[in-house]
């Protein structure tokens, strides 16, 4: 999931950069050259050692909110009610609408789950981390919401549509030309920080799947740094490829089909995590039965939000999120070929 997430926000990284370098929209293998310019620097980044990664995401994690809350509060008296679109301005009927924009808006809160990996540190963590996702949640949405009304009231619906860097066009509208260089820069720092998070993250996941002897052993060799390089490398080629496949059908149309793709490799085990806890929570004697029935219900409902999702995201996504799926057995069955044999020894 982490890598697909990576073409996206790599995507969206060319996309603004385009802003400040328009030459590159306007040819279409400099709009990839510069998506992967950020891919391979940041692997490299993490490849040199979990401090540097680190340093880079707490000087972006400190940058990225600020165009946000600038957007999401002060754009607030820029906007223009007759900027806002009816809620189904197509023909298509509302409830595939609204699951269409469900499915692409869930993509922005994929990967809270990474919230539970430092459970083992935190304190009283069943309780902390639950909080923490709550309030984390919520928090999001808020500002989300909050950006994306700002951004609609202020851009006619015709240019937001055609818009590749929404965010920095309602800095234009806001402060001129600077607020958009502003707001572009600001953009540029945040998505280069999700970025560098999602590769630390889906490289150490390769790098555990390999001792766990799901993944080749290679993924789990360390470098003079102490750091996982094949599986960094590994994301890199993945991630590449992915970026260059989707630009084929233009920047718009390749980042909402990355997004799908991502948010599909995330809700697919999320659907199977549901069930799992059901499951557990049946032969669970140990809690109270009023427990019990709270977290059954609660699996059952993401189990069906899930399932929606996946049937929102579109034939399309479905297929290459399923063609990936398959091209990871042969792997699978080779690197565990020997388990059993190694068992009975």
């Amino acid at each position: 999931m982490q890598w697909t997430a990576c073409a996206a926000m790599a995507i969206a990284f060319s996309a603004y950069i385009s802003g400040l370098m328009p030459a590159i929209s306007a040819r279409p293998w400099l709009s990839i050259g510069a998506a992967l310019a950020l891919v391979w620097s940041l692997v490299a980044v993490n490849v040199a050692g979990v401090r540097e990664s680190a340093i880079v995401g707490l000087v972006t994690t400190i940058l990225r909110l600020l165009p946000l809350i600038v957007i999401g509060t002060v754009g607030l008296w820029f906007v223009d009610p007759s900027h806002l679109p009816p809620m189904n301005p197509g023909t298509d009927s509302a409830v595939y609408v609204f699951a269409s924009a469900f499915a692409l808006t869930f993509w922005n809160f994929v990967g809270i789950e990474t919230a539970t990996v430092p459970a083992e540190d935190v304190v009283n963590p069943a309780k902390t981390i639950s909080r923490a996702l709550i309030t984390g949640t919520l928090t999001v949405a808020l500002v989300y919401l909050l950006v994306a009304f700002a951004v609609m009231g202020m851009i006619s619906p015709a240019q937001l549509a055609a818009s590749e860097s929404p965010l920095a066009d309602a800095g234009r509208h806001m402060a001129g030309s600077w607020g958009g260089t502003v707001v572009t820069i600001g953009a540029l720092v945040s998505i280069a920080g999700a970025t560098n998070v999602a590769i630390l993250c889906a490289g150490q996941t390769a790098m555990a799947a390999a001792r766990d002897r799901i993944f080749p052993a290679v993924f789990q060799r360390m470098t003079v740094w102490q750091t996982p390089g094949a599986s960094y490398v590994l994301v890199g080629v993945l991630i590449s490829a992915l970026v260059i496949m989707s630009q084929t059908r233009g920047l718009v149309a390749g980042y909402k089909l990355v997004i799908l793709i991502s948010t599909l490799t995330a809700v697919i085990p999320y659907a199977f995590a549901a069930m799992a806890a059901l499951l557990l929570d049946v032969h669970d004697h140990d809690i109270s039965r009023g427990r019990r029935i709270r977290e059954g219900l609660t699996a059952i409902v993401a189990f069906l939000i899930s399932m929606w999702v996946i049937a929102a995201a579109g034939e399309e996504s479905v297929y290459w999120v399923f063609l990936l799926l398959m091209a990871g057995i042969p792997v699978y069955v080779f690197v565990t070929r020997n388990k059993h044999l190694d068992r009975q020894k």
